[in-house]
């Protein structure tokens, strides 16, 4: 179960962009559709991660406008995204409220 996250490439000035991170254990596997504000690529997050990521741009590496950190070995990665933490379905809230005793008539 994870979170569905868009990577965006805002320039339309590339030919081909991919971005890897470790979402998919930096192997370059995720290509971003062209559009008319640049590329994009939904990627699957577990809840709660943070994720390193960066672009690989007309074959060169790149970071986008989004926060960057410099990791252990002096790279700079966008640090980019930390997915939201896992939803709880309403069905489960009130399941754990009955449960507690609060929900009891």
């Amino acid at each position: 179960d994870t979170h569905e996250a868009v990577l965006r490439w805002p320039h339309i000035d590339a030919k081909e962009v991919i971005v890897s991170g470790d979402f998919d254990q930096w192997s370059n596997s995720v290509h971003l559709a062209k559009d008319e504000s640049g590329f994009a690529a939904k990627v699957k997050i577990p809840w709660g991660a943070k994720v390193e990521y960066k672009f690989l741009v007309d074959g060169q590496w790149k970071t986008s406008d989004a926060p960057v950190e410099t990791d252990p070995s002096g790279r700079y990665t966008n640090n980019v995204f930390i997915a939201p933490p896992k939803p709880v379905s309403s069905v489960s809230a009130a399941i754990s409220y009955v449960a507690s005793g609060l929900g009891a008539a």
